[in-house]
């Protein structure tokens, strides 16, 4: 072996991998080793990631910063479906607790920093798309769990910190689009194996109410009546 060449075993397996700071090789030469260690193949994230790999050989992505947006739909309509003060105060303690507390929580757990929350809106900034997208995901889970009926759109785009404002009109523009996107849920009640909510008159009941044992609640309903409490 000549004093230029290196051994197999330096390089790929197969001669052609690269090496990178921290270490490491590539595994068939088309995998690259992203910096700060571990193996990634074409297109994955690398072992620990630090780093995400394109789709070229062992050439490294830097992690762009996103906006990200969760807006509440139909709010009126959530709070005041119910008939009774109670469940409608219930009904808005429950909103307030998601935009306030709850998702601020979720963005501040994907890495990010809540730049607005207010009027059912949270918007936030996070390192990366995929900490981004994440927060979308988890919001609608958290809106899901925590009011039974209501829904929230979410929706991210690149931040470019020299153009907050344009960043921001993308970001809305998306937000509209996905907005435009999402069909409208329509519960055609009536039947003879179940009974209507009589909270909200509107979904099937589900369950009896707690102060009331003779009244019976869709899921919405019961998770109004015990945030009024």
């Amino acid at each position: 072996m000549g004093p230029d060449e290196r051994p197999a075993g330096a390089a790929g397996a197969d001669g052609r991998g690269d090496w990178c700071v921290g270490g490491g090789r590539g595994v068939d030469g088309v995998g690259g080793v992203v910096a700060g260690g571990g193996v990634a193949e074409r297109g994955e994230r690398d072992e620990y990631g630090d780093g995400e790999v394109q789709a070229e050989m062992g050439s490294v992505v830097a992690n762009e910063p996103h906006l990200a947006m969760a807006d509440a739909d139909k709010i009126h309509e959530y709070v005041f479906s119910p008939r009774e003060l109670k469940m409608i105060r219930g009904g808005s303690a429950i909103q307030v607790d998601l935009n306030y507390d709850r998702l601020p929580e979720l963005a501040k757990q994907s890495q990010g920093d809540v730049i607005y929350r207010g009027g059912g809106t949270v918007l936030a900034v996070f390192p990366s798309e995929g900490q981004a997208n994440q927060f979308c995901r988890e919001a609608k889970v958290e809106f899901a769990r925590k009011t039974g009926t209501a829904t929230v759109t979410t929706a991210a785009a690149k931040y470019n910190s020299q153009d907050f404002r344009g960043s921001l009109r993308r970001l809305r523009n998306e937000l509209e689009r996905n907005k435009q996107a999402r069909s409208e849920r329509v519960f055609n009640g009536g039947g003879s194996f179940w009974a209507n909510c009589q909270g909200c008159g509107v979904f099937p009941a589900v369950t009896f109410s707690k102060r009331d044992p003779g009244v019976v609640l869709c899921k919405a309903c019961d998770l109004r009546e015990q945030a009024s409490q």
